[in-house]
């Protein structure tokens, strides 16, 4: 996960530090058989019920506590955020330059983040496609009403975010 520092999780739980490998689980290939043979969901959600440690994202948090260093990374175009397109600096990267390239010509979308491309004043890389695969749906109309977005803030919208990735990789 690109916005998560793996070594201050570790050293937060007592886990032996290794860079990157804190993972999202918004986005995971599972091996069926491994976890159940594990219990690694059963004491991810132990871990969750007990409530005797903080957990800044409950079940992600939980599933790398039970998991650390015991998970293969998946090609990071499969799992591609917001983050791995535009440095910010108010919000830091714990990714490497090149799963930062990666993301340029991504094969999943994952809209993590506060910043959402149905949200009104948000901006992200890719919430033209968003919109574009939306429009494919029966209940496009619907959503755009509910996100209170006009034409004309959707297109300041996809402007704002080229730019700032544009000048995120000056």
């Amino acid at each position: 996960d690109p916005g998560i520092d793996a070594t201050v999780f570790a050293n937060e739980h007592g886990l032996k530090p290794v860079p990157h490998a804190y993972f999202n689980a918004g986005m995971m290939v599972i091996d069926l058989e491994k976890v159940r043979a594990s219990h690694a969901f059963e004491h991810a959600f132990e871990v969750i019920s007990e409530g005797r440690i903080q957990l800044r994202y409950a079940d992600q948090c939980a599933l790398n506590l039970v998991l650390w260093n015991q998970w293969a990374r998946l090609d990071p175009v499969w799992n591609m955020q917001r983050r791995m397109l535009i440095d910010e600096p108010w919000e830091p990267v714990f990714a490497t330059r090149e799963e930062m390239n990666w993301g340029r010509r991504p094969k999943l979308i994952h809209y993590t983040t506060a910043k959402k491309p149905w949200h009104k004043d948000a901006y992200h890389p890719y919430t033209w496609l968003y919109f574009r695969y939306l429009r494919r749906t029966p209940y496009w109309q619907e959503i755009n009403q509910g996100s209170g977005t006009t034409l004309l803030q959707h297109a300041r919208r996809c402007i704002k975010a080229n730019l700032l990735l544009f000048f995120s990789r000056a």
